[in-house]
């Protein structure tokens, strides 16, 4: 089985050009977010203000993702 997979990895490796990582998956899916989704409908990031009723926002909650390189973490986008 083990010889199997790494045959099937190796001709992904080859037709694709590249290793695919999470992060390679998932902005070619924030890519096709845009093409597939009305703009209306499309996934937004995960970061609301949290506010008292007539008050100035006093925080945030996001929930981020680690850029890859170290980068600043950005928000999930959630439907």
């Amino acid at each position: 089985v083990a010889y199997f997979e790494d045959l099937l990895w190796k001709q992904l490796v080859a037709a694709i050009g590249k290793v695919v990582t999470p992060a390679h998956f998932a902005e070619y899916m924030q890519f096709h977010y845009r093409k597939i989704f009305r703009q209306a409908y499309e996934p937004r990031a995960f970061c609301y203000a949290v506010r008292r009723p007539a008050h100035y926002p006093e925080g945030t909650l996001a929930i981020e993702a680690e850029a890859p390189g170290g980068g600043m973490p950005e928000p999930i986008h959630t439907l």
